[in-house]
């Protein structure tokens, strides 16, 4: 739709974005969507890598910024990297980063931890390093019981951010992949975007 606000969203690894329509639909009727598959997901074709999903994530709010004023970039799990790598890279109007991280290598040296994953992991996704340069408001939302994106990960992305503070929303009960089913999530995004 027209309209000065849209909202780009970059979803988890392997996640069915369009899972999350009908919500965002709901909480934000004035807002024009936009929801991406990563390549190799979802209909769309290639293959996904660290620099590609980069590289697709500018060209997609680049496209959606020409056509509207106000772009704000949201990403759970996976796309709270890809979602932050926009954010410092292009002028958002807002951020939300949804079961983030602070780096991939990280997440999976806490999975296999007397393995050197984090020499073998070529995508790094390494989201602590870059945050501090979001300049645009920005919510932080974390599960109580994340199962796959510990509380030290987000923590660490959390302390990340320099002089500007997010906002951080706690979401009680929830885990990882259960979020949107909390009514105190929408709650949070609908009162950061509106």
């Amino acid at each position: 739709r027209g309209g000065a606000d849209a909202l780009v969203y970059f979803g988890g690894n392997a996640e069915d974005v369009s899972a999350n329509l009908a919500m965002l639909k709901a909480i934000l009727p004035g807002y024009s969507l936009f929801l991406v598959n990563y390549r190799g997901y979802g209909g769309s074709t290639g293959s996904p890598s660290e620099a590609a999903l980069y590289a697709d994530a500018l060209r997609v709010f680049d496209y959606v910024a020409a056509r509207h004023e106000n772009v704000s970039v949201m990403g759970r799990s996976l796309g709270s990297g890809v979602s932050s790598f926009v954010a410092v890279n292009r002028a958002v109007d807002r951020v939300v980063l949804v079961t983030p991280f602070d780096s991939l290598a990280a997440v999976a040296a806490g999975f296999f931890p007397y393995l050197p994953v984090a020499l073998l992991i070529t995508d790094r996704f390494d989201s602590a390093a870059r945050v501090g340069r979001i300049t645009a408001p920005t919510l932080v939302i974390v599960a109580e019981h994340d199962e796959i994106i510990g509380p030290t990960h987000s923590d660490r992305l959390i302390a990340g951010f320099a002089e500007r503070r997010p906002i951080v929303a706690t979401i009680p009960g929830a885990g990882h992949n259960d979020l949107q089913e909390h009514p105190a999530y929408a709650d949070a995004l609908s009162d950061f975007l509106q």
